[in-house]
């Protein structure tokens, strides 16, 4: 999950000094965007318990490429939701906790607190219990991303009026 800005390349000059000049004013105005952007999808990422998600959101400057991505393996879910998945049937849950040392320990853990269970009851809450909930999409990166539009086309007027400055003075 992550959202990557380029700058583009400006070739204004081939002497030394400009070049330098122009790649530090990049490199800073990147360092803003990324920062900028940072903070918004940090602001707009929900919270649970952990904060895992909020915590694992990070930047990356490589110059004139920049990443603002998160390391969180369920970022995607989170940003882009998901669809309930179907879960195997009674008989072949049944089959399992029959067959499987770990199925026999599911069943016997569930005779120990509900006496009355039977096979098809361990294997209906097996199933109720392995079933993947649909999740909705809750599209923090573009929020985020929106919510920084302001300050990037500030960002954007200070660098030119920074390079304007340096390279005609």
């Amino acid at each position: 999950m992550s959202v990557t800005f380029k700058i583009p390349k400006i070739s204004l000059f081939n002497i030394g000094k400009a070049t330098k000049t122009i790649m530090d004013v990049q490199r800073g105005a990147m360092d803003d965007i990324l920062i900028t952007v940072q903070r918004n999808v940090k602001l707009e990422a929900p919270v649970g318990h952990t904060g895992q998600l909020r915590n694992n959101i990070f930047t990356e400057n490589l110059g004139d490429f920049g990443k603002v991505f998160a390391t969180a393996e369920y970022a995607p879910v989170i940003e882009f939701g998901r669809r309930a998945a179907p879960v195997s049937r009674n008989a072949d849950l049944i089959r399992w906790i029959r067959l499987s040392t770990k199925g026999q320990a599911y069943f016997s853990g569930l005779k120990q607190r509900f006496p009355k269970v039977t096979l098809k009851g361990a294997a209906f809450l097996l199933r109720r219990s392995m079933k993947r909930k649909a999740r909705k999409a809750n599209p923090f990166f573009e929020k985020g991303f929106d919510n920084s539009a302001g300050r990037l086309k500030q960002i954007e007027k200070e660098t030119e009026r920074e390079l304007k400055r340096k390279l005609l003075i």
